[in-house]
């Protein structure tokens, strides 16, 4: 019995210690900041609607703290969006159905190559931010492959398909890329005597190769080559057809995204964010916003279409 409770003891103590990692610090012993606007705005010439959203950051200490850090709230009505290009300026407004500050990008088409700058005042304050939108870089070719699911060993398992993305390098200059992909289908039911309904389904092709950030590519050492996505893996299960199904349309959309540097370093840090991990280490968080917080950016998409069967 006294060895029991001396074993208990020890259990709680360290328990105990745990919890004294975790706990809260006083605020007051941590950097005061006042609460500053947080600009989001990612503009590609693929766009039909250029939107930008406007928020106010939360204290350091703020709960909540989600993929947005921080438990910024997107996006606050009241404030003047304005956009300029080669001495032309728009305004975007307020669009509730969006949530977002928006216009067509007919009002200002986005062409690679050019400079747009972004201006925003919300309660007195102003910020100030500027993207360059990145030519666009052709997917040289698109590799497809399977294997096998896992799952249990014993078991005659499918077959996952696999996608890697190859394309060529400019050289003699930084470049930044990003991959992805998505699967669509469309089964068609029968639900009755000459009676049909048709179901869409979309999932995520995910390029992790178990790592968190292999979808994002950097040309560091590898300039002007021929450069070569990580494997992008779609589940075999989504291939499974449900009954009284009698026809299946599906198709893949991979895309190469060249972006700026902003963009990649912010992008790769949000996948990379752990919630809510106590032991995760404090990260300065990019930005490119003068008297704010948040990320505008520019990139350009290529895409490639594989019909699936």
């Amino acid at each position: 019995m006294k060895k029991l409770l001396f074993i208990f003891a020890i259990t709680a103590s360290a328990l105990a210690s745990c919890e004294t990692l975790v706990n809260d610090v006083d605020q007051s012993r941590l950097p005061q900041t006042s609460r500053q606007l947080v600009i989001h705005g990612y503009f590609s010439p693929q766009d039909t609607l250029l939107q930008v959203s406007v928020g106010i950051s939360s204290p350091v200490t703020g709960a909540n703290v989600g993929r947005n850090f921080g438990g910024t709230v997107f996006s606050l009505p009241g404030a003047e969006v304005t956009l300029s290009n080669q001495g032309r300026s728009i305004q975007l407004l307020f669009n509730s159905k969006v949530n977002h500050y928006a216009v067509k990008a007919s009002e200002m088409p986005i062409l690679a190559g050019q400079t747009y700058n972004l201006k925003v005042t919300l309660n007195g304050q102003t910020v100030e931010s500027s993207c360059m939108i990145p030519r666009a870089v052709a997917i040289s070719e698109v590799r497809q492959d399977s294997v096998v699911a896992q799952g249990d060993p014993r078991a005659v398992l499918p077959k996952d398909r696999t996608y890697r993305l190859f394309w060529q390098d400019a050289a003699g200059e930084a470049n930044f890329y990003r991959v992805s992909g998505y699967a669509y289908q469309v089964q068609r039911f029968q639900t009755g005597m000459n009676q049909f309904q048709e179901q869409p389904n979309l999932t995520n092709i995910r390029f992790n190769d178990g790592r968190s950030n292999s979808s994002f590519i950097t040309d560091e050492r590898q300039d002007g080559t021929l450069m070569a996505s990580g494997v992008g893996r779609l589940n075999s299960f989504w291939f499974q057809n449900s009954p009284n199904v009698v026809a299946n349309t599906r198709r893949a959309e991979l895309s190469l995204i060249s972006c700026e540097k902003i963009y990649y370093d912010y992008h790769r840090l949000i996948e990379s964010f752990d919630g809510d991990n106590p032991f995760s280490e404090p990260t300065l968080i990019p930005s490119n916003i003068k008297g704010g917080l948040g990320c505008f950016a520019g990139y350009n998409r290529t895409n490639f279409m594989v019909k699936l069967r």
